[in-house]
């Protein structure tokens, strides 16, 4: 006998046997572990904390329907083109054989809409699914509660799901990818600022940055090179921000090691 609860899964709301879902998929921790090290386990980083940890942030969500849904719809897509190894990055070989269609500055924007080998819309159904179930469910990670809020934009989303609404109005979403050769062995879990009139919101797979703004307030320039709204399906590489995010996954990891002094 099955020992799955039986309840509203919170994706499509039928009563059904829920799986033990994911935040971020399982396969993000395979990609990052490094068998070589006394510690193998990825380095996660939230707003909070940073830490090592084997233990996945995970709990029963969603029915084996819509689990499969989202499997389908982004997560094995995206885990076999992100960063797997120094000469393993699908996405970010695809785009670099194409001319950038906006360049200067330090930052380089592709049409993802004109890359045949990139899947954007893999690609942004991935990270909004990720960015829905952040905010529909309080997750517990090794360090404390892990949860983002999205106010009237969290129903919206989850239409989009289930392809019944378009992209929400007064939404705004980016893909970037790292210019790194290679990368730390770290993931950013979804995360939240507080802006004047919207939020931003990030988190991380091996080298793709995916942010979500919402909002009444947004600066026009963001739907402008929006990976879901525009027509070209921006894609971005800028460096700056790589070392910015070294940067800050140091100071992070700093912190961390001072609170357990």
């Amino acid at each position: 006998m099955s020992n799955r609860p039986f309840r509203k899964c919170r994706l499509c709301l039928e009563e059904r046997n829920l799986c033990n879902s994911h935040l971020l998929p399982a396969g993000v921790f395979k990609i990052l572990r490094a068998p070589h090290l006394k510690n193998p386990n990825p380095v996660f980083l939230s707003d909070r904390h940073a830490f090592t940890t084997a233990r996945q942030v995970q709990d029963y969500l969603l029915c084996d329907e819509c689990e499969q849904r989202f499997s389908d719809r982004g997560e094995r897509w995206v885990l076999g083109h992100c960063y797997r190894a120094e000469s393993d990055f699908k996405i970010r070989e695809a785009l670099l054989r194409s001319k950038p269609a906006l360049h200067g500055e330090g930052v380089s924007m592709y049409a993802g809409a004109t890359v045949p080998e990139v899947d954007v819309d893999q690609l942004t159904y991935f990270g909004l699914s990720v960015f829905w179930r952040a905010a529909v469910h309080t997750w517990q990670d090794a360090a404390g509660p892990v949860r983002i809020e999205l106010g009237p934009y969290e129903e919206r989303l989850r239409l989009f799901l289930l392809d019944k609404e378009s992209f929400p109005a007064r939404m705004t979403y980016a893909v970037r990818i790292s210019g790194l050769k290679r990368l730390l062995q770290t993931c950013w879990l979804p995360e939240s600022e507080n802006h004047d009139g919207f939020h931003t919101h990030q988190f991380s797979v091996p080298g793709v940055v995916f942010g979500l703004l919402a909002g009444a307030r947004i600066p026009a320039d963001h739907f402008r090179f929006c990976t879901a709204r525009s027509p070209e399906r921006f894609i971005s590489i800028v460096p700056e921000l790589d070392a910015r995010i070294i940067s800050a996954a140091a100071e992070k990891v700093q912190k961390a090691q001072n609170r357990m002094r």
